[in-house]
């Protein structure tokens, strides 16, 4: 794994220099920030920072990317920011799209209003920035109530028939796990958790931060926690809790 102690810290600063950034690109460390959110492929008793071992999701691991543009997120957990270099992308869609199950098999087309350019099928890695270019089509066309209103339904898994699932509040960027693992810990480069979102992303973010520092001998000011202000609106999306 990474030398824990050979990373640079992640300022609050420059979080929010790469969020206002970030554009459709190929790159992902010109699209913005990579982000995995507590989605239960980490397993019941470990912290939100790593795909279950022996499983599905250490293969392929569930992320989003957001920016100015497309600030949507999974839900209103608590959640990682990761290094561009630990990021490889193996498929991505510009709503949820099932990798739970299917991994970049397929997704489900439930849209109301469909993109101006659809697809039925993930996008391949090499068209990251076909997919970005959709996706803040999608989140910039609804009205901020419209869009504030998404954001804070269907938290969990969208097994739950809630149709916001597809309607493109979030992107989803499934990513190599294994690569991402063996780049632990400096994957990693700060915990969140959102503004106004779950009562419990405080405590959330503090678990996640105490388990990698415990894990790899993190020293408490290398891994930031901050707090994400969800908005296309916010002067500055990311700043220090409270």
């Amino acid at each position: 794994s990474a030398d824990a102690n050979s990373a640079v810290p992640m300022t609050v600063h420059r979080l929010n220099q790469l969020f206002d950034a970030g554009h459709p690109s190929n790159n992902v460390s010109r699209a913005g920030l990579v982000v995995h959110q507590h989605d239960n492929t980490e397993g019941w008793d470990t912290g939100i920072y790593m795909p279950q071992v022996d499983s599905g999701f250490a293969e392929r691991w569930s992320t989003s990317v957001v920016n100015r543009r497309i600030p949507g997120t999974y839900n209103d957990e608590c959640g990682i920011v990761i290094d561009p270099s630990a990021v490889q992308v193996l498929c991505s869609y510009y709503h949820d799209m099932v990798s739970w199950s299917t991994g970049c098999a397929s997704v489900n087309m439930r849209m109301d209003s469909p993109t101006s350019k659809p697809r039925e099928t993930p996008y391949p890695p090499d068209q990251l920035k076909d997919m970005l270019e959709m996706s803040s089509e999608i989140q910039q066309r609804r009205d901020p109530a419209q869009t504030k209103e998404l954001w804070q339904r269907g938290n969990g898994e969208p097994n739950t028939g809630d149709a916001s699932f597809w309607q493109g509040k979030y992107n989803e960027v499934v990513i190599d796990g294994k690569h991402y693992s063996a780049s632990l810990p400096s994957a990693v480069v700060a915990v969140f958790y959102v503004e106004g979102g779950d009562p419990d992303g405080p405590a959330c973010a503090e678990r996640t931060r105490s388990d990698i520092m415990e894990k790899y001998g993190v020293e408490e000011e290398q891994l930031p926690i901050v707090v994400y202000a969800r908005s296309a609106n916010s002067t500055h999306a990311f700043h220090s809790p409270p």
